[in-house]
């Protein structure tokens, strides 16, 4: 009887489930909590692949990422707020049987986004892997199961398979297909990579389209943008037919005065960085690596400052330690020049150094070449005009260097284009610099003072002219679109190593058979060859290069464009170059680093003039009064007669009772607003709602024109309030202090807010705290002291706000922390297909490591993705936390001209 019944309940299961999922168990087994539930094997078309079903410990792991995250101490802007990753689950092959396994994100009839994605529960407690197999019999595999913890920390879970008793099944190839698909349209790609919107298309070619069950990508970043002008029909079109960007006026007429020697040898269209020694080179150099780091530890965008100048010197043959050495009098000065500004990409560059006849330079440049003929460089002689130059190269542009002596000066650059502008220049043959009045104007207004200048730095109208006009437009766009499909080659290759960990990397045409890469679809001209390194792992273009070592604008040869680059080179937007007429800048170092600059902007720029209108001339130093308990103050003018303070006062009159209106005509000409040191701005990073701001310590401070108007326009609006009892704003009674008279209104619970004010002097002063504006009534007023009749002052104090210093510490730590976590991931989609850079660091001081058994990244100073350690404060070794340290204090100081702005920028170190 009882024999029966286990056969009728086995038959009732088998036809209730299937014969393919029998063999539950039997199949693999899972420990620590995981097991088994199901496992399938397939091959097709020499495709080995299998799928598995498995429970996870989902018990007690919250809802919501954000939840999980703050279980596990992390910060909760960490990751979506609400949506957890895709990869958040996933089984990690333990050897080389199995590679590229994914999770199946949607059931194989499903023709809907799975539900916890779109709502942004946890992942169900069953998930689906679906896997490629290496050639072989099957056998038993091990892998790693990396699931969520009720802990809000990441398992890294033992899982156990035997495929020699998992059922055959067919189909599983397409299943795996539509899981990479959906694996690749989910993924939390930082901006700016293009792989995995890459990767997905691929992926849906190879469904035949738009299949079912797969998720449409998500709005991203795909890296280098995609142009069609390669192969946008005939270039027709001559250049000169294209009209440029209007000439803009001459700059006032100014007394000419004897430029430096090295003015001369400059075109009067390239810009002109002059650095005082060869010892001050070498200190804004490594001060723009510092502090070029630092920022972009919080901006993570492009390439770090460290390795563009890395690769520069490299490209030069002109390493830094060459000109360490020398005495100081051997190089009296040097100048950087170009036209093409992308030193990110590969633009032209020349360096000029003015000698003396004792030739040590050129003895130590000669050392240089000979290191780089040793690693099979090789040095041979050409002309440049009538221009004898050495030059040391080959193919590939990783070394290219071009020296010639021009009198005192000796000129290295890496494109011979530009040695033969130079020479240009210094005989006479084409306008320079020096004799240009634009550049006579800047430098009338910022002039060479010995100890003052260790740099200065030129931009100047034609330069920025020639960067808005076709020429230069159209080449950019060029080398732009031979720029994407030198990417597009390198993430074919890729995704070669995504799906196939072990195997090396094939070449260009076998990525192409294998499915990988459509080498009609990528963007080359007529005449230019695309190849391929499978060594290296580079891509190159015949005519532009390689990604980083680009052929520059000035040797691209142009003379006739096609009807689509016409209308793409006059629809694009200018840019920060559209409204920039010229700039220069002054730069001195020491215990403190000042820089005095000059930006002329374009007259017709709208937004500008409305702000010099508000801001008004300048009529009188800002800042007649020491704030000592100031951490952070900014001073303003504020023009009374003009449209914004118009507009300002009808909205105040609207608000007005009728008989009060005409009292509104108090304003006066300085505005100030600081910052107090206090235990509130340590808790800043924890503010989540705007009205909290009402708990750190601001003062405001407006001066007055006409205190009967003033007195007038606070008893109006205190009849407003009072009158408005039962609103959310509540009027308290006056207190005396002092002798003078404090108001503070508040707002009712649950808002807590509050806002005091009084006048004192010519000045009606508002704050946030009660104290604040006691210890602004206490204080005594200091004399006027002399000083520069500025439009805005801006002053930072960290001497004394420990506070502040903390709080700064710790929100600069919280940026750079989150700009990481991109980085981490690009880092281990690197290290996941292309291997592990050699030797790469962060700006935030981060040295990666791979581990392939848990498929992470680790980063020295903030962990793993999986395993994020957060950073309550910098570093101190990093780049930003060694900044942060150092900085005493900050001024900054403006002046709004008709023509531009002028001002100041003086930065006090340790």
């Amino acid at each position: 009887m009882l024999g029966g019944r286990r056969v009728a309940l086995c038959v009732a299961f088998a036809i209730g489930l299937g014969p393919g999922w029998l063999p539950r168990a039997a199949a693999g087994r899972g420990r620590a909590g995981v097991s088994v539930q199901a496992v399938e094997r397939g091959e097709a078309g020499g495709e080995r692949t299998f799928r598995v079903r498995l429970r996870w410990p989902a018990e007690g792991v919250p809802d919501y990422y954000r939840d999980f995250l703050q279980l596990g101490k992390a910060p909760a802007w960490f990751g979506p707020r609400d949506e957890w990753p895709p990869d958040a689950l996933m089984l990690i092959p333990q050897g080389r049987d199995a590679f590229c396994v994914l999770r199946q994100l949607v059931d194989d009839e499903s023709d809907s986004p799975p539900i916890w994605r779109s709502t942004g529960s946890r992942p169900p407690a069953e998930a689906v892997f679906v896997g490629r197999l290496a050639p072989g019999e099957p056998g038993r595999l091990a892998f790693s199961l990396r699931c969520p913890g009720a802990d809000g920390r990441y398992r890294y879970l033992p899982v156990e398979l035997d495929l020699g008793r998992a059922r055959k099944s067919p189909g599983l190839g397409r299943a795996w297909l539509r899981a990479e698909a959906n694996f690749f349209a989910t993924f939390p790609a930082p901006e700016g990579q293009g792989f995995f919107d890459f990767a997905y298309r691929r992926a849906l070619r190879r469904l035949g389209g738009r299949s079912r069950g797969v998720m449409l990508p998500r709005a991203r970043g795909s890296g280098p943008p995609r142009t069609e002008l390669c192969d946008a029909g005939e270039r027709r079109i001559p250049l000169s037919a294209l009209a440029g960007p209007e000439p803009s006026p001459r700059p006032p007429a100014v007394e000419q005065k004897a430029a430096e020697a090295s003015a001369a040898l400059v075109p009067a269209d390239q810009y002109y960085l002059r650095f005082a020694s060869g010892k001050a080179l070498l200190d804004c150099l490594d001060l723009a690596t510092r502090w070029g780091d630092a920022l972009h530890s919080v901006l993570g965008r492009g390439a770090s400052p460290t390795a563009v100048r890395a690769r520069l010197e490299r490209q030069l043959c002109l390493p830094a330690r060459a000109l360490a050495g020398l005495d100081p009098k051997a190089v009296r000065s040097v100048v950087l020049t170009g036209l093409d500004p992308r030193l990110d990409l590969g633009a032209d560059l020349a360096a000029i150094f003015e000698t003396g006849p004792d030739g040590q330079l050129e003895a130590a440049l000669d050392r240089a070449w000979q290191a780089c003929a040793r690693e099979g460089y090789a040095r041979r002689e050409i002309r440049c005009g009538g221009l004898e130059v050495r030059a040391l190269g080959r193919a590939g542009r990783r070394v290219r260097s071009f020296r010639a002596r021009l009198g005192d000066f000796v000129v290295v650059s890496n494109s011979p284009a530009l040695v033969e502008r130079i020479a240009g220049a210094f005989e006479g043959r084409s306008p320079s610099l020096a004799a240009s009045a634009d550049f006579a104007a800047l430098r009338g207004r910022l002039p060479f003072e010995a100890g003052r200048e260790h740099a200065f730095a030129c931009l100047p109208r034609p330069w920025l002219r020639a960067l808005r006009g076709p020429r230069m437009r159209i080449l950019a766009m060029r080398r732009r679109a031979a720029l994407a499909s030198l990417e597009t080659i390198r993430q074919a290759a890729m995704l070669f190593r995504f799906e196939h960990p072990h195997d090396p990397v094939p070449g260009l045409e076998r990525l192409g058979e294998q499915g990988y890469l459509d080498p009609d679809a990528l963007q080359r001209e007529p005449d230019d060859r695309l190849s391929w390194d499978p060594e290296r792992l580079e891509a190159s273009s015949a005519r532009y290069g390689r990604p980083g070592a680009m052929t520059p604008r000035l040797e691209l040869p142009i003379d006739r464009v096609s009807e689509l680059e016409k209308r793409a080179c006059e629809q694009a937007e200018p840019g920060w170059l559209g409204a920039v007429e010229s700039a220069a800048a002054q730069l001195a170092l020491g215990e403190r680093i000042e820089l005095r600059f000059e930006l002329g902007l374009q007259s017709g720029l709208e937004g500008y003039q409305r702000l010099r209108a508000l801001l008004g001339q300048g009529r009188a130093a800002l800042e007649p009064q020491r704030r000592r308990y100031a951490a952070l103050h900014l001073g303003a003018h504020i023009d009374p007669g003009s449209a914004e303070m118009e507009r300002l006062r009808a909205r105040a009159v609207d608000w007005l009772p009728g008989h009060d209106r005409a009292t509104v005509a108090w304003p006066g000409e300085r505005l100030e607003l600081w910052l107090e040191d206090d235990a509130a701005l340590s808790r800043l990073t924890a503010i989540a709602e705007p009205v909290q701001l009402f708990a750190l310590p601001v003062v405001l401070g407006v001066a007055v024109e006409d205190r009967a108007s003033l007195g007038g326009f606070l008893v109006a609006v205190q009849e407003v309030l009072r009158a408005d009892a039962e609103g959310p704003l509540v009027l308290e009674p006056a207190r005396a202090h002092r002798g003078q008279s404090l108001r503070c209104v508040r707002a009712l619970p649950p808002l807590e807010a509050r806002l005091c004010y009084a006048a004192k002097g010519d000045m009606l002063y508002a704050s946030t705290r009660l104290e604040a504006l006691e210890r602004v009534l206490d204080a005594r007023t200091a004399r006027a002291r002399a000083g520069p009749e500025e439009s805005l002052s801006l002053r930072l104090d960290l001497d004394r706000a420990r506070e502040l210093r903390r709080a700064a510490g710790r929100v600069l730590a919280g940026m750079a922390l989150e700009a990481e976590i991109g980085r981490l991931r690009d880092a281990w989609l690197q290290a996941r297909t292309l291997g592990p850079e050699a030797g790469a660091v962060s700006p935030l001081g981060n040295r990666y490591r791979y581990q392939a058994g848990r498929d992470e990244l680790t980063g020295s100073q903030t962990g793993s993705v999986w395993a994020l350690e957060p950073l309550e404060r910098l570093p101190r070794r990093s780049p930003l936390g060694r900044l942060l340290g150092r900085l005493r204090g900050l001024r900054v100081g403006a002046e709004c001209l008709a023509g531009g702005l002028r001002g100041e920028i003086v930065i006090r170190l340790r």
